[in-house]
């Protein structure tokens, strides 16, 4: 029995038709087996039971109304016309051919649903199914059963996606996966900045992106461009015009700063004057050089600078002044008359700078007393022995030694000014300028001392007569002891 049965027990007391109907009995048509092979094999199989078997076997085809399988047999070779290509194909067809219109829910037969199908391939036309235009992306056309979708009202969005799917259509209910949408809505946001962008800068993304570089300030440091640097940036972008609140991004913000700079840089280079130069008749100086001794003609190697007190001293005496970089080489440095210098030829031009520092020098010289001897840690050892030609150690020494025979109360002073006296030559009234004393008090102390020097000589020689046959041998003690002195001054 080809017919698929379904049944139970309650089958009495209503019409044939009515239970056949309500038990959902659709036999063949077209019966190939006979009903007890059927019923014997379903028996078998234990799938229905003997009783609903022949309460359905008396049931007989003619019992059916030929309406009923006329509808059937429709429901089963029939097609919807869902919106789509075949759906436009058909409507075509049938609209030339007769002015009908396709009612709603309206079905074709199978025929011609494969000969539709057929010719529209043919003409090179892409039938999408119609279930799938309902459940897939317009745009992407991937499934939108397990995604989120969106739909897609009348807006700037839905051209966008008419133009991005030409030539297919947006169908009515279409919809579109959330991804699309986003790209969708960005492609609107990029094409209205980029029409703000020709028309000139915008007063709705100025506060979302830098006014120079213009780039997005999100998540990133910004600064207000105002003052120089307002003028800096609105002369980089012109034509466009700076919005009044405008906002930079840290890198441009860095570069405008960089700009004015290097500008103030340029402007103050420029509008610097020359140094300021005077001529002066009474003084002059040396080169600003430190490549060679600053006495001309010197050709020693040695390039010591310069000490301050030796500085001091050829300001003070030849009214020369020797710059700070000067150098000066071992032979000169332990010279005292710098008369030579008349000899040769110096600027006597002198900037600011070196005024200056010869003003300093030369205060530097009146608030110092040089040779103080009473204080003698505040001499400088160079300026010490530049003047009396000893060490501080070897002064100690003699003057320990012939302090027995000083017979006055400043027994350093009288020793120092005879050391002077000794070394330089000068005269006395040059002295007394020196330890700032009067005439009279250095001849005095310069007598005391050479005095209590005889002594000790005396006593240390042990000549106590001048006898013809002791004097070769007192001239040859005197030589030597002097020769000693000599070295231990060295």
């Amino acid at each position: 029995m080809g017919s698929f049965l379904k049944g139970h027990d309650e089958i009495e007391n209503r019409s044939h038709f009515e239970e056949r109907k309500r038990l959902k009995i659709f036999p063949l048509f077209k019966r190939r087996k006979p009903m007890v092979r059927t019923y014997k094999r379903k028996t078998e199989r234990g799938k229905i039971s003997k009783e609903v078997y022949e309460k359905a076997a008396a049931f007989s085809e003619e019992d059916i109304s030929k309406e009923d399988k006329t509808k059937h047999r429709k429901k089963q070779n029939s097609h919807n016309l869902i919106f789509g290509n075949v759906c436009r194909y058909v409507t075509y067809n049938i609209t030339l051919v007769e002015s009908v219109k396709i009612p709603e829910g309206g079905l074709i037969c199978f025929a011609c649903w494969v000969h539709t199908r057929r010719t529209i391939q043919q003409q090179g036309i892409i039938a999408a199914p119609a279930v799938m235009n309902m459940n897939a992306c317009v745009w992407c056309r991937r499934s939108l059963a397990q995604t989120r979708s969106h739909s897609i009202p009348e807006g700037p969005e839905r051209t966008i996606i008419t133009q991005t799917i030409y030539p297919r259509e947006i169908p009515p209910g279409g919809l579109v996966c959330y991804a699309c949408w986003v790209a969708a809505r960005r492609n609107v946001e990029h094409a209205t900045r980029v029409e703000d962008n020709r028309q000139g800068p915008s007063n709705l993304h100025q506060d979302s992106m830098c006014a120079w570089c213009r780039m997005s300030l999100h998540r990133r440091r910004t600064h207000v461009a105002s003052g120089p640097v307002r003028d800096e940036v609105a002369a980089r972008i012109y034509p466009n015009e700076l919005p009044e609140h405008a906002l930079l991004c840290s890198n441009c913000w860095t570069r405008a700063h960089e700009n004015i700079e290097m500008e103030q840089e340029v402007v103050q280079f420029d509008i610097q004057p020359p140094s300021a130069s005077i001529t002066l008749d009474g003084f002059t100086h040396t080169t600003q050089t430190s490549t060679h001794c600053f006495v001309p003609a010197c050709n020693n190697v040695e390039r010591n600078r310069v000490p301050e007190y030796l500085r001091r001293i050829i300001l003070k005496s030849e009214k020369i002044f020797v710059t700070e970089n000067a150098r000066v080489c071992n032979e000169h440095k332990c010279l005292y008359n710098w008369e030579f210098l008349d000899q040769h030829q110096f600027s006597n031009t002198f900037t600011k700078n070196e005024i200056e520092s010869m003003l300093k020098l030369s205060i530097q010289d009146n608030e110092i007393n040089q040779l103080d001897f009473n204080n003698m840690s505040s001499i400088d050892e160079g300026l010490f022995k530049f003047w009396t030609g000893i060490t501080k150690d070897n002064f100690i020494n003699i003057l320990n030694v012939i302090s027995p025979a000083l017979t006055c109360k400043n027994q350093k002073i009288a020793l120092g000014i005879y050391l002077v006296k000794a070394r330089t030559g000068d005269s006395h009234e040059r002295i007394a300028s020196l330890f700032h004393l009067t005439k009279s008090s250095i001849t005095r102390l310069l007598r005391v001392a050479k005095e209590a020097l005889l002594r000790v000589v005396s006593c240390l020689l042990r000549v106590t007569c001048a006898s013809k046959e002791a004097l070769p041998y007192a001239i040859k003690t005197i030589k030597s002891r002097v020769n000693n002195f000599r070295n231990n001054a060295k």
